[in-house]
C-alpha cells in the first residue's frame, strides 16, 4: 500500500508547491526583492523535482506490480508444464514427439535461468517472487 501512496503523495506535494509558490513569500522578503526572486525560484525548482520524482516513483511502482504478476504466471505455467512433460515422457514412444518435448524443456529451462538471473540483481529482484528460487530445471 505504501508503494502506491508515497509516489502519489510526492507527485501531489510537488504540484501543490508549484501552484502556490507565489503565495509562499513572507512579508520580510518583500523588503528585499532579489531574495523573493531567489526563494520563488528555489520553491519552483523543488516543486519540479518533486513532480518528476513522483512521476518516476509512480511508474516504478506500477512496473514492479506488472513484473511481479508476469513472473507469478510464469511460475504457474512452469509447474504445469513440468507435470505435463513428466507424464508425457512415460507415454510417448514416437521419436518426433520426443524431440518436440525436448525442445519445450530446453525453452522452459532457458526462461527459468533468465528469471533466476534477474532475481539475483538487487533492485530488480525485489519485484520478483521468491518462489523462483525454489524452482528446479526440468530434467
Amino acid at each position: 500500500m505504501i508503494a502506491i501512496i508515497a509516489p502519489i503523495g510526492t507527485l501531489l506535494l510537488g504540484i501543490a508547491l508549484y501552484m502556490i509558490e507565489d503565495k509562499l513569500c513572507w512579508p520580510q522578503i518583500e523588503v528585499f526583492p532579489p531574495l523573493r526572486k531567489f526563494v520563488n525560484r528555489l520553491i519552483g525548482s523543488v516543486s519540479i523535482v518533486l513532480i518528476i520524482a513522483g512521476v518516476f516513483f509512480c511508474l516504478f511502482a506500477a512496473g514492479g506490480g506488472i513484473i511481479y504478476m508476469e513472473n507469478k504466471s510464469f511460475i504457474a505455467r512452469f509447474k504445469g508444464a513440468t507435470t505435463t512433460i513428466k507424464d508425457q515422457r512415460e507415454i510417448i514412444r514416437n521419436f518426433h514427439e520426443r524431440i518436440a518435448i525436448t525442445s519445450k524443456v530446453i525453452d522452459l529451462n532457458a526462461k527459468l535461468a533468465e528469471k533466476k538471473y534477474w532475481k539475483s540483481i538487487p533492485v530488480i529482484g525485489w519485484y520478483l517472487p521468491d518462489e523462483l528460487n525454489s524452482l528446479e530445471p526440468i530434467r
